[in-house]
């Protein structure tokens, strides 16, 4: 039997570059036995383009006004604003309680979306939140307090900031009841996974990894033409938490710690301090050859990886997820150094590359570097098996999607 599933994202089909991974996961869910729909809460600019059994409702996007002042009564009286006071995970500041306030109202509203618009969604259907911030509230409040939606199953994803929440400055309210009320949460890494689970023990079991995805590139990696002795590339926002400008100082010391190399560095991507980075390259030892490529779109990206020659792709941020940039450059059968932070130690493997300390010595970097040149064709195979094994889209999606309809089948209320 075809299965309905209810997406709730953010703004995904609408932007450019917002939940970008929504694109690979639509493209492979629309070849299952399943019909999709998308409900972003917002709108921006652009709209991508859907498979044909994939369509959108913006009814959330221009809910009425009646049914916000609905929200907003809801939240004057509702007993779920005055109990914050007394929970032991109460708001402890203004910035907090404002959230509070905030998330507690997005979730009103969307228990208020799902009443006034029942005849959209079929019976025994599937409520997917993409974030596992209030929409999930939202959704389970729908499903307690409505019969319609009681035979309806609710999952989140779970990245990282709607993991952390207070540690990277964000407070969800009613998070413990909400993780009861989910029937599962599926975290993108391991580590997000072990957090919520240690920190919400009576959920462990709904708590669960499914790892994300981008689509293969190739399955064989062939040899090009080997230009310069070695050729770095990096792909990111010019930022300070991505620390650019390190990269580039530590290139810059391998260089000059060995001038009888001849070496490139590619860096894909802008931002704030891109102009200052282009100022600071100029002062680059005479055996390196840099290439500030600016924002790109990831076709191309795809296509330098494919056509051109790189031995090692490069990370120092100060704080990941799993960089998808990272995926990227695995799946082109790209060896890794990165810094030892957040989840890159999850990509970041004997197989990929070498992990480095956040306040790493040019020598670490050096070292790193030694280790994957001396075995680079090992590099070669081993990445591209455990992306394969890891991260490839197809396997994740199908398996994510598979599991979903699964744990419906045995889902009664």
């Amino acid at each position: 039997m075809k299965r309905n599933i209810y997406v709730f994202t953010n703004t995904f089909p609408y932007g450019c570059s917002v939940e970008a991974f929504l694109e690979n996961e639509m493209m492979i869910a629309s070849h299952l036995d399943m019909d999709i729909m998308l409900i972003p809460l917002r709108r921006q600019k652009g709209c991508r383009k859907l498979p044909t059994n994939v369509s959108v409702c913006n009814d959330l996007i221009s809910i009425s006004i009646l049914w916000k002042i609905w929200a907003i009564c809801k939240l004057l009286v509702t007993h779920y604003v005055w109990k914050l006071f007394f929970v032991a995970d109460r708001p402890r500041s203004k910035r907090e309680w404002f959230q509070a306030i905030k998330y507690l109202y997005g979730a009103f509203l969307i228990e208020a979306f799902l009443i006034a618009n029942k005849q959209l969604f079929h019976d025994n259907g599937i409520l997917y939140s993409y974030w596992c911030n209030h929409t999930p509230l939202g959704l389970c409040l729908a499903r307690k307090k409505h019969k319609y939606f009681r035979n309806f199953s609710i999952y989140s994803r779970a990245h990282g900031y709607d993991v952390y929440g207070k540690l990277v400055g964000s407070y969800f309210p009613y998070r413990k009841e909400t993780l009861k009320m989910l029937d599962s949460v599926y975290v993108v890494s391991r580590i997000g996974c072990q957090y919520l689970q240690d920190h919400y023990p009576e959920s462990k079991n709904k708590i669960k990894v499914s790892r994300l995805g981008v689509l293969p590139l190739l399955s064989k990696y062939v040899e090009k033409e080997k230009i310069y002795d070695v050729s770095f590339v990096s792909c990111s926002s010019v930022i300070p938490l991505k620390r650019v400008d390190m990269i580039f100082d530590n290139i810059n010391y391998y260089c000059n710690n060995n001038p009888n190399l001849s070496v490139s560095w590619v860096h894909i991507g802008g931002g704030d301090n891109f102009v200052k980075l282009s100022r600071l390259v100029q002062s680059h030892a005479s055996n390196l050859h840099i290439e500030l490529l600016g924002i790109i779109d990831n076709i191309r990206i795809k296509e330098l990886y494919l056509n051109k020659r790189f031995d090692i792709f490069l990370n120092m941020s100060v704080s990941e997820g799993i960089p998808v940039t990272i995926m990227e450059a695995i799946s082109a059968g790209i060896p890794v150094v990165a810094t030892d932070v957040g989840g890159n130690h999850e990509i970041v493997t004997f197989e990929t590359g070498k992990l480095i300390p956040i306040n790493f010595s040019p020598i670490q970097f050096e070292y790193a570097v030694f280790e994957i040149r001396n075995n680079l064709l090992r590099y070669r195979k081993t990445t591209l098996e455990f992306y394969e094994n890891n991260f490839n889209a197809y396997n994740n999606y199908v398996k994510f999607y598979s599991s979903l309809i699964l744990d419906n089948e045995y889902i009664t209320y």
